[in-house]
Formats: structure tokens, C-alpha cells, sequence
């Protein structure tokens, strides 16, 4: 309590974390630190807070290390189902628009490369995996370049929208937020409908123990899928060890 009074005094969000943000702030209404962030214009949104090694671990339910993300994923691959192509760390050019495509990729890829990422809007399913056939020699996208656009355009979008699908979330600890984030990179935030009842769930939980259950459960609708099943073993793992996990504590 003593300290959500303090970081409200000093203007940053009460959440009860001792993170960077509190420390810089504190240190500047103390006279410790000159503060020379901008003033103009509305502050950051900040979404989630997660550990620096759960998002990584994210990065590798997606795409695995740099070893096997060259060996795998380097080039254009289709997951297979309602799948589109995808490219770097999961990132499903069928569910993103031309235009979001090009705010993500535009000056990473070359303006070819990015041209075959946009002609894979929209195309889902058998015919993903055909177009995937035609652009696949086209395409190379290195280790580094599937981390830049998975760090700073993949997971912001996609913890603004757990944190809006999960309001309760950031009540939780650090890792559990990070593996309900894990959840909602892999199946989106829908919480409509019988196969999403375990979302609807996680929705409603309140602790962290409540979510790691709601993530064990949902691994009855894919019987027969090893991969995704294995998934969710990691993230409710996660959970079951958010303790020893003292990595920092990120923004996202």
C-alpha cells in the first residue's frame, strides 16, 4: 500500500512494482535525477508488465532459438488449418492488412521481400499454402530481423489487446500476464463461443493460480495436437515457476 501511495505521488502507475519507471521518478522528486523526459503530449500507454525471460520464452514458443529459427522459419512457412503464411516470429501475414504489413516490415525487409509479404493478406487456409510455395524463394528473413519486428511491433499490439480481453491480468504476477499474453499471440483474444470457453475463463480468474487452471484445461480441445498441447504444458510451467524467475521486469 505505502508504496502504490508513493508512485501515485510521483505520477507513474500504482501497481506496486519497484520497477526502472518508479525508481527514475522517485529520484526525480527527491532532486536526485533531472528529469528530461518531454512533457508535451499524452504519456505512453503501458499494457502489461512481464519478465525480460518470459518474453523470451514467447519468442521461443514461436519461433525457437537462432539455431532452429534459421534452420525452420528463415523463410516463408504455413503452420497449416486456418493458418496464413507466415513469417518471423508467428507473425500471420493473412490476419494483417497491406497497410499494417508495411508499418511492420517496411525498412527491415527489401521493398521485393515486402512486396511478397503483402500479397499474403487475406490468404488463409489451402490457398496460404500454395502462395507460401510461390513466394517462399523470394523471401529470407534473418534472426535479427524477426526479433526487431517481434519486440517493438508484435508484442505491444498483442499485449494491448490481452490487456484489454484480460482486465484482470495486470493485477496478476509478471509471468502469468506473460503467459496469458503467450495464450493470446497463439489464438487471439475471442472469447465467443464453446472452444473458447477457457479464454472466457482465464477472463474471469483472479489469481494466478485461476489462470495457470483455465490454460491446463484448454488443452482438451486439441487431443490430437502434440504441438499445441506442448505449448500449453510451457505456459501453465511458467506459471508453476513464476517465482524463480527475478529477471527485470519489462513494459509491454
Amino acid at each position: 500500500m505505502l508504496l502504490k501511495n508513493i508512485q501515485r505521488h510521483v505520477g507513474v502507475d500504482d501497481d506496486g512494482i519497484w520497477g526502472r519507471q518508479t525508481e527514475r521518478a522517485v529520484a526525480v522528486a527527491l532532486g536526485l535525477l533531472v528529469d528530461a523526459t518531454p512533457t508535451k503530449g499524452p504519456p505512453t500507454p503501458t499494457h502489461l508488465t512481464v519478465t525480460e525471460e518470459s518474453r523470451k520464452k514467447i519468442m521461443e514458443f514461436e519461433c525457437g532459438g537462432r539455431v532452429y529459427y534459421n534452420s525452420r522459419y528463415a523463410r516463408p512457412s504455413w503452420p497449416g488449418g486456418a493458418s496464413g503464411t507466415t513469417v518471423g516470429c508467428g507473425y500471420d501475414l493473412a490476419y494483417n492488412s497491406k497497410e499494417q504489413i508495411e508499418k511492420d516490415w517496411g525498412g527491415i525487409v527489401s521493398e521485393t521481400e515486402l512486396r511478397y509479404l503483402k500479397s499474403c493478406s487475406g490468404i488463409k487456409g489451402s490457398r496460404a499454402k500454395a502462395h507460401r510455395n510461390r513466394i517462399r524463394p523470394h523471401v529470407y528473413i534473418s534472426f535479427d530481423e524477426a526479433w526487431q519486428v517481434f519486440l517493438k511491433r508484435s508484442i505491444p499490439r498483442f499485449a494491448k489487446l490481452a490487456a484489454k480481453a484480460f482486465p484482470n491480468a495486470k493485477n496478476l504476477h509478471p509471468v502469468t500476464q506473460a503467459a496469458i499474453l503467450s495464450v493470446t499471440f497463439n489464438r487471439g483474444a475471442s472469447k465467443v463461443g464453446y472452444r473458447r470457453r477457457h479464454m472466457a475463463q482465464m477472463a474471469r480468474a483472479t489469481t494466478d493460480e485461476q489462470v495457470r487452471d483455465a490454460i491446463e484445461a484448454s488443452k482438451a480441445i486439441w487431443p490430437n495436437f502434440k504441438g499445441v498441447r506442448n505449448r500449453r504444458d510451457k505456459e501453465v510451467a511458467m506459471i508453476d515457476n513464476r517465482h524463480s524467475d527475478d529477471s527485470e521486469r519489462v513494459r509491454v
